[in-house]
C-alpha cells in the first residue's frame, strides 16, 4: 500500500489515534509518517516536517549555518537526513493490517445483505478523549472564521480550567486534548494563561505554533514559533520562563501564551489553562486572582469551567480556592467539578467519601454542590515507564485510569452510590459534551443570532447613510440619475439660498458699497482744497462752506474732472475685488450646501439612552454657522435613529462630485453676468455725482461779503443707497439661480464616489446572511422559528449590482452551487 494512502487506511479512528500507531507518529506534527527519516539527534521524523522545522528554527535563531536545535532534546544537530527503512516497513505493515480488517468487514457486510459498506470492526482500541466531542463541535467548524470576520469581538465558547496550584489542572487538559503541550511537572506550574486553540485540518497541515500576546490588545509580543507536539510542554516552559524573566515577576497578568494546534483528530475547540490560584504570599494571591478576574470581565460570557480539586483522605472542596472563586462569581451552572489524583486514595473509607462527593450530597462535610453538571473523578498517574513517547504515555495513562476505577474496592463503593458513570476522563468528556451542547442551545446560539441581526441592521443602516438605495441603483445602471440629482440639489438650494444672500449682502456687497462712498468723500475733500477736513459720518448729509479766491476758481473744473477719473479707476479696482470675493463666497458656500452629508450624532456613546441627533453636516460650519441643521432628535438612544434612517434613507448628493461642480460652475456664471451688468451702471453713478445734474451734490455762491463764498451740499447717504440699490437690482433671484443651475446636463452617467465603500458593506451583509443561514441549518431545531423567511427578506434587500456592476445575488447562488 502506498504511503499516501495511510490516512485513508484507518489510521485515525473516530475517537483518536490507537496505541499501536502512536509510536509511529512524527514527533513534530503527530501525524503518521509517510517518509520517515533519521536525524543526527537519533530520532525519526517525517521528512517534510523536519525540513520545515530546520528552515523555521534557523530563521527563528537567525542562523544560516548547518546547525539547528533538535526538536526533542534541544541540542544542536546537523541537517543530514537518512531514510529510516525500518520504520517505513512498520508503517507499511500497519497500513496493510488495517486494509485487511476493512476488507474483511466489507465481505461480511455483503454476506449479510447490507451492501458495500465498510465500518472497521476490529481496529485497535483507542481511549476516549475530547476527540469524541467532534460531532458536537462539527456544527461550528465551518462558521468560526466567518463569525470572527463579521462580528467584532466575537468569541467561540471556551473551556477554562481553574484550581489551586499543583492541583492537576494541566494534566486534566493534557488528558482531554491528548496532546502533551501543557505544563504538568511538579516543578513547572502554570504562571500565565495558556490558550490552546485546537483546529481540525488535513494530515499534511498538522502543526503547532506558539506565540505570546498582550491580553489587552491581542498584539503579538513574542515572535510565533513552530514547536513539536510530542514535547510541546518544554517549549511552553521555555516561553513562560522568558516572559517571567522579562517582567521580573512570578505571574504574568498582561501577557498570555497562545498555542495553535492543527491536527486531523482534534475538534475546533478553545481550551484555557489558568495560573494556579495561590493563597500566599498576598501579592501572589492578588496576581493569580487578577488573571481570572480579567478573563471573566472580557471573555467570561462565552466561557465554561472545569473546577479542579485534588482528592485526598480528607478532601473538603469548600476549602478549594478555585471552587470558592466559582461560588463568589456565581458560575456554578457553567461548571463541572473535577477530582484529580484519585489514585492517591487507597482505603475503602476514602472511596466511600469520594462517592458521596460525586453524588453531590450536602450531608458530607466540606461538600460543594454543582447541581447542574456535578462532579467527575479522574486520576493523575504519571509513572508510565514503558512509554516510548509522550503520546504513548498519554495513551497508557488513559488505560491505567480505566483499570484503576474498575478495581474491586473502588468500583464497589462507586456502584453502591450509583456513581460509576461519573469516573474517569471518558465521563468528563461526556459531561463536557452535555454542557457544551446545552450552552450552545440556551446561551451561545441565541446571543449569536441576536448579534448577527443587530450587525446586519447596523450594516444596512450604514448603507442607507451612504445615500438612497434607489438612487444608488439608478446611478449604477445609468438610468435617470440626473432627475434625482436635480431634485435634491433644488431642494437644498431652495432651503439655503435666502440665508446665503443675506450673508453675501452683509459680508461682501455692503463693505464694497461703503468703500466706494468713502472714496467719493475723499475726492470731495480734494475738490474743496481742504483734504484735512474731518467729517464724522460718510453716510450722512453734509453741508459745508468754503471761500475760494478767483485764482482758485478756475481750477475747480480741472479738479472735478480729475476726481471723476480717479473715482472711475478706484471703482474698477473695487468692482474687481468684489467680483473675486463674490466668486470665493458663492463657490465655497454652494459647495458646502451641495456637499451636505446626513449624519447621526450620539451625544454620549457610552450611554445606551443618550440623546441622538440626525444632522445635516456641512463641510464648513465654522465659517458659516447657519449651515448646522438638526433634522431630528431622539432621546431613546441610537435604535430610533437607525429606524428613521432605514425608513427614509437620505440622498447624499455629496456622493456625486461631478454633478455638484457642474451646478457650482453654473451659479458662478450667473454672478459673473451680474457684475458685467452692474459695472457700467456704477460708473455712471460716480460720473453723475460730480455732474451739474447730480442729485447728491449742489453748489451755491454769493458775493455779499466781497469775496466769493461757495456753499456745497453733499448727500452721501443717498448716494450710498443708490450704489447699494444698483448692486441689489443686479443680483440674480433665488428662483432664477435654481432654474439656471438645474438646467445643467451631464448628470446622467455619473457613478457615485462611494462604490468601494458600499461594496464592502454589501459583502459584509452577504457574509452575515451566510453565517445566519449556516447556523440555522447546522443547529436544526435550535434555529429561530421562521428563519427561512427572514433570510429571504434579507437577500431581497441586497442591491442587485456590486461596485463593478456585477449581479451580486447571481454570484452568491453560483458560489453555493
Amino acid at each position: 500500500m502506498a504511503m499516501e494512502e495511510y490516512i485513508d487506511s484507518g489510521f485515525y479512528t473516530v475517537s483518536g489515534i490507537d496505541l499501536q500507531l502512536s509510536s509511529l507518529l512524527c514527533p513534530i506534527s503527530m501525524e503518521p509518517m509517510t517518509e520517515p527519516v533519521l536525524c543526527e539527534d537519533g530520532h525519526t521524523y517525517n521528512k517534510s516536517s523536519i525540513e520545515l522545522w530546520m528552515k523555521m528554527e534557523g530563521n527563528y535563531l537567525n542562523k544560516v549555518n548547518d546547525k539547528v536545535k533538535s526538536p526533542l532534546n534541544g541540542k544542536l544537530m546537523g541537517k543530514t537526513l537518512r531514510p529510516n527503512d525500518f520504520v517505513r516497513k512498520l508503517l507499511e505493515e500497519y497500513a496493510e493490517q488495517i486494509h485487511n480488517l476493512k476488507a474483511l468487514d466489507v465481505v461480511e457486510a455483503k454476506d449479510k445483505g447490507k451492501g458495500d459498506v465498510s465500518v472497521p470492526r476490529q481496529l485497535p482500541k483507542s481511549v476516549v478523549s475530547i476527540h469524541a466531542l467532534s460531532k458536537a463541535f462539527l456544527k461550528l467548524d465551518p462558521l468560526r472564521d466567518i463569525l470572527m470576520q463579521t462580528l467584532d469581538g466575537w468569541e467561540p465558547p471556551e473551556i477554562v480550567v481553574i484550581g489551586p496550584e499543583k492541583s492537576g489542572k494541566s494534566s486534566v487538559l493534557e488528558r482531554l486534548a491528548m496532546v502533551p503541550i501543557f505544563p504538568r511537572d511538579t516543578e513547572l506550574c502554570t504562571r500565565m494563561a495558556i490558550r490552546v486553540r485546537l483546529r481540525r485540518c488535513s494530515p499534511k497541515e498538522a502543526t503547532a505554533v506558539l506565540k505570546v500576546i498582550d491580553v489587552e490588545t491581542g498584539v503579538t509580543v513574542m515572535e510565533p514559533r513552530r514547536i513539536p507536539i510530542e514535547n510541546g510542554f518544554e517549549y511552553v516552559r521555555e516561553a513562560m520562563s522568558d516572559v517571567l524573566s522579562r517582567i521580573d515577576d512570578v505571574v504574568s497578568i498582561q501577557e498570555a501564551i497562545v498555542l495553535d494546534v492543527h491536527h486531523p483528530t482534534v475538534p475546533n475547540l478553545d481550551l484555557i489553562d489558568m495560573p494556579g490560584l495561590k493563597t500566599t504570599p498576598r501579592e501572589h494571591k492578588a496576581a493569580t486572582y487578577a488573571v481570572l478576574e480579567n478573563h471573566i470581565l472580557k471573555r467570561g460570557e462565552n466561557s465554561l469551567y472545569l473546577a479542579v480539586c485534588a482528592a485526598g483522605p480528607r478532601m473538603r472542596p469548600n476549602t478549594n480556592v478555585g471552587l470558592q472563586f466559582i461560588t463568589e462569581h456565581q458560575l456554578q451552572d457553567k461548571t463541572i467539578g473535577v477530582f484529580t489524583f484519585c489514585d492517591d486514595l487507597y482505603k475503602k473509607p476514602h472511596f466511600e467519601t469520594l462517592a458521596q462527593h460525586l453524588q453531590g450530597t450536602t450531608a458530607i462535610d466540606g461538600a460543594v454542590q454543582l447541581e447542574k453538571y456535578g462532579w467527575v473523578a479522574t486520576m493523575n498517574d504519571n509513572n508510565v515507564e514503558r512509554a516510548e513517547t509522550n503520546y504513548q504515555r498519554l495513551q497508557i495513562q488513559a488505560q491505567n485510569e480505566e483499570e484503576f476505577f474498575n478495581g474491586p474496592a473502588i468500583s464497589a463503593a462507586l456502584e453502591a452510590a450509583d456513581v460509576s458513570d461519573r469516573v474517569n476522563s471518558s465521563a468528563l468528556v461526556h459531561k463536557l459534551h452535555i454542557m457544551y451542547t446545552e450552552f450552545l442551545a440556551d446561551t451561545w446560539a441565541p446571543k449569536t443570532f441576536t448579534r448577527i441581526r443587530k450587525e446586519y441592521k447596523e450594516e444596512k443602516y450604514k448603507d442607507a447613510l451612504l445615500g438612497s438605495p434607489q438612487a444608488e441603483i439608478l446611478c449604477r445602471s445609468g438610468r435617470n440619475i440626473g432627475d434625482a440629482v436635480r431634485e435634491h440639489a433644488g431642494r437644498l438650494l431652495n432651503t439655503h439660498l435666502p440665508g446665503l444672500f443675506k450673508e453675501y449682502i452683509s459680508n461682501v456687497v455692503k463693505p464694497h458699497t461703503t468703500s466706494i462712498t468713502r472714496e467719493v468723500q475723499r475726492r470731495i475733500q480734494i475738490l474743496k482744497g481742504n483734504v484735512d477736513t474731518n467729517w464724522e459720518s460718510s453716510e450722512s448729509c453734509v453741508e459745508d462752506d468754503c471761500i475760494i479766491e478767483h485764482a482758485d476758481l478756475k481750477h475747480m473744473g480741472e479738479r472735478t474732472e480729475t476726481c471723476v477719473r480717479c473715482i472711475d479707476w478706484y471703482m474698477i479696482d473695487q468692482l474687481e475685488g468684489a467680483r473675486q470675493e463674490t466668486q470665493a463666497f458663492w463657490r465655497k458656500s454652494i459647495r458646502a450646501v451641495l456637499h451636505a452629508k446626513t449624519i447621526v450624532k450620539i451625544h454620549n456613546p457610552e450611554d445606551p439612552d443618550s440623546q441622538v441627533d440626525i444632522l445635516r453636516q456641512y463641510p464648513c460650519p465654522a465659517a458659516y454657522p447657519s449651515f448646522c441643521q438638526t433634522l431630528r432628535t431622539f432621546t431613546g438612544g441610537k435604535t430610533a435613529a437607525i429606524e428613521e434612517i432605514l425608513e427614509r434613507p437620505p440622498f447624499q448628493l455629496c456622493r456625486f462630485p461631478n454633478s455638484v461642480e457642474a451646478i457650482v460652475d453654473c451659479i458662478m456664471y450667473s454672478f459673473d453676468r451680474m457684475w458685467e451688468a452692474a459695472t457700467p451702471k456704477l460708473q455712471k453713478l460716480t460720473e453723475l455725482f460730480f455732474s451739474p445734474e447730480s442729485p447728491w451734490m449742489t453748489w451755491t455762491h454769493n458775493m455779499d461779503t466781497g469775496a466769493l463764498r461757495i456753499h456745497g451740499s453733499f448727500n452721501l447717504s443717498a448716494f450710498s443707497g443708490a450704489v447699494l440699490y444698483t448692486l441689489l437690482r443686479a443680483l440674480p433671484s433665488c428662483s432664477s439661480l435654481i432654474d439656471d443651475a438645474l438646467q445643467v446636463s451631464g448628470f446622467q452617467g455619473e457613478i457615485e464616489n462611494c462604490v468601494e465603500e458600499r461594496s464592502v458593506i454589501t459583502n459584509k451583509r452577504i457574509l452575515l446572511i451566510q453565517a445566519f443561514r449556516g447556523m440555522c441549518e447546522a443547529l436544526g431545531d435550535l434555529a429561530p422559528e421562521g428563519w427561512e423567511e427572514e433570510v429571504a427578506a434579507w437577500e431581497a434587500e441586497i442591491p442587485e449590482l456590486d461596485a463593478k456592476g456585477t449581479n451580486v445575488r447571481k454570484q452568491q447562488n453560483t458560489s453555493k452551487r
